[in-house]
């Protein structure tokens, strides 16, 4: 059967060149294409196997959806899987799109399953959206729609092979990963071309080590701030760290009843935020609302957080004690019970498994890196970098750069279990000769306390769920989240629901479960 392939793409920012559209930015042999360059590269793919290797090779944000030489369409963004795309298949009528409610006709036809592992774990694993018609082209996957027949194929991952880590003694590797972030640094420079940089500044290494970079690269126009409750350690850290580099540094208290989520007002954005398959980000929205409001940011200002820092250190490997005798249903157990709302669900559980690689030549290690990369950290990212462009501003993840991710995939995973590596190098080399050694946020990582953890949540498991709620205390929340979230969570909790955890993140779930299907009218 042929299929009729047509684009609605809604963005402003994309480029259309004949039956070829890119949008963002990347690097192929140093050079840095947007636009219609970034158009030309990928229209000398010719087929699927040159677009596969324009993809691996292209270092940046960005996204394509385009018709090749071959007769086939083909879609694809950037690893990180900025910007999100999806596609339907209605009646051999192919759409793509980067706004997931325009592919509903205005009409939502909810997947149980989907909804109930969005429920569990905060994101939606594999191409599933919260719509049974609506299919998202997954991250690190393009889009292939060819003989009739639409099947997504992975162009990059996140695996080694037991065979495949660095053999380089610990000195040298620190030594590279140095001048590696020296040259992601210079890139990241490159791309912003003077425009100004606001950095999500916290008291953690990640933000820290943005900053503190561009300052010894003598960039010049960037703006921090920092937003949470008055009693939050986190902001005199980060307003040291900012002033010792000579940045403007602004704070945002989340008791300020002008930041609130309102729901007349701020609909438009939770809808935008969440696109059929992801968590409302409320925290840092009404910061960002101030900063545009209020003038403090230039039009054209990039946002720069400080994603994947942690995730390249293995910090998610220390917080799930993964060590590379773990089996994989021992992965995906873990997985399930170490972030979720509802812990060790077994419908979750069994999803995460069918998506680890079961190759048994690769490193468990990089087993949880390659679905967590996929399918938590992307996500997370997304929702970030959506707040962002819904003001109309860009973004830039210097720790999401390509050349720094393969680093680290073939790191030995010693070095990164024990997160030696990465803080070791970024704390001596970085900050203390930058005058920003200054103490940063900490998490237990002892096994005996991950031990105690599962404990708990087995004796908790006999305990009914509302009561559970009423009994534990809610964690300490510094970064103002029930101030920000005070209007939506009495909606929702006005209704009596089943509860899981006491965690602000499940409310935002239900929340949007409740209103999804107005969204999409």
């Amino acid at each position: 059967m042929t299929l009729n392939v047509k684009t609605d793409l809604k963005s402003p920012l994309w480029t259309n060149k004949g039956e070829i559209f890119v949008y963002g930015y990347g690097f192929a042999n140093g050079i840095l294409l947007k636009g219609n360059a970034l158009a030309d590269y990928f229209l000398k793919a010719g087929n699927s196997g040159s677009f596969k290797t324009a993809l691996a090779g292209l270092n940046g944000i960005f996204a394509v959806v385009a018709r090749l030489r071959d007769g086939n369409w083909y879609a694809a963004s950037s690893p990180c899987g900025i910007p999100q795309l999806f596609y339907t298949n209605k009646d051999g009528k192919v759409v793509i799109s980067d706004d997931a409610y325009s592919l509903t006709d205005g009409k939502f036809e909810k997947d149980d399953n989907a909804a109930w592992l969005y429920r569990c774990l905060a994101y939606i694993p594999g191409d599933a959206t919260l719509d049974m018609r609506v299919k998202k082209i997954e991250p690190c996957n393009m889009l292939c729609i060819a003989d009739g027949r639409l099947l997504q194929a992975p162009y990059y991952s996140f695996l080694c092979r037991k065979d495949g880590t660095q053999g380089t003694e610990y000195e040298a590797a620190g030594k590279c990963f140095l001048d590696i972030l020296d040259r992601v640094f210079d890139r990241m420079a490159c791309i912003a071309g003077g425009r100004q940089i606001a950095i999500p500044l916290s008291s953690g290494g990640d933000s820290r080590l943005i900053a503190t970079m561009l300052r010894k690269k003598g960039y010049d126009n960037v703006v921090c701030y920092t937003v949470g409750r008055k009693s939050n350690p986190e902001i005199p850290i980060a307003a040291a760290v900012a002033g010792k580099l000579g940045y403007r540094h602004y704070v945002i208290y989340a008791e300020d009843k002008e930041i609130r989520l309102h729901d007349k007002t701020d609909l438009g954005y939770l809808a935008y935020c969440c696109n059929l398959c992801n968590m409302p980000w409320t925290f840092e929205y009404p910061a960002v609302k101030h900063l545009v409001m209020k003038g403090i940011i230039e039009p054209d200002t990039l946002f720069a957080p400080g994603h994947g820092g942690d995730f390249l250190g293995g910090n998610h490997i220390r917080c799930t004690f993964i060590d590379e005798s773990t089996s994989l249903k021992a992965i995906a157990r873990r997985i399930a019970t170490s972030r979720p709302v509802k812990k060790n669900d077994p419908l979750a559980r069994n999803a995460i498994h069918r998506l680890l690689e079961h190759d048994i030549s690769f490193l468990p290690s990089s087993v949880l890196d390659d679905y967590m990369m996929k399918n938590w950290l992307s996500r997370n990212i997304n929702i970030s970098c959506r707040l962002y462009s819904y003001f109309g501003h860009g973004t830039l993840l210097p720790l999401w750069d390509n050349e720094l991710i393969n680093f680290f995939r073939m790191l030995d995973p010693e070095w990164k279990t024990k997160k030696i590596l990465y803080t070791d190098n970024i704390v001596k080399h970085v900050f203390e000769p930058m005058g920003t050694g200054f103490p940063t946020s900490t998490h237990p990582t002892d096994k005996n306390v991950y031990m105690k953890q599962m404990f708990k949540d087995y004796v908790k498991s006999f305990i009914p769920a509302r009561l559970l709620h009423e009994l534990l205390p809610r964690p300490q929340d510094l970064t103002g989240l029930s101030y920000i979230n005070r209007q939506m969570e009495k909606e929702v909790l006005d209704n009596n629901p089943v509860l899981y955890s006491n965690q602000h993140n499940e409310l935002s779930l239900l929340w949007y479960l409740k209103n999804v299907e107005a969204f999409c009218k």
